[in-house]
């Protein structure tokens, strides 16, 4: 499998799918990585449906990460988003918590000034994406700073 990772891909899966993605934090009141992978894999977006997408870290062989997610999505009853994505194999992918984690990194630059916030070290701390990788929540001000 190719083992491409774009960041850049991933935030721009987010802002295409934002209606969607704000739809489902609104009504769990948290996202997954599941719910990112079954909205991105469902989706007849051009980008979406060239990348596949594992969990997890950089620690491991994604080719294992990548067999290990489409037996868990199987075991939790999404056997047809697991065939779809086994269809894309050797397509790109997009390692989302690493991914997530190197947008967190780069969302904590200076914007004191950015849409009124007065206290930057309150600010500075704020993340894309908060919490676990289980139960997150996406900051939408961030995505729309990032995507700028």
């Amino acid at each position: 499998m190719n083992k491409h990772k774009s960041i850049n891909d991933l935030l721009k899966l987010i802002i295409i799918h934002r209606d969607e993605l704000e739809k489902i934090q609104n009504d769990k009141g948290s996202l997954s990585t599941i719910d990112l992978v079954k909205v991105f894999t469902i989706s007849v977006d051009t980008l979406a449906s060239s990348f596949t997408y594992v969990f997890g870290s950089m620690k491991g062989s994604q080719d294992l990460q990548y067999s290990n997610m489409l037996n868990n999505l199987k075991k939790k009853g999404h056997i047809s988003i697991a065939e779809k994505l086994r269809q894309r194999k050797e397509l790109p992918c997009i390692d989302i918590q690493e991914s997530i984690w190197l947008l967190n990194k780069n969302s904590k630059r200076d914007r004191s000034r950015d849409w009124g916030y007065n206290d930057y070290n309150e600010f500075k701390n704020k993340q894309l994406v908060s919490g676990k990788a289980s139960n997150f929540h996406i900051d939408w001000n961030i995505v729309d700073d990032i995507a700028g």
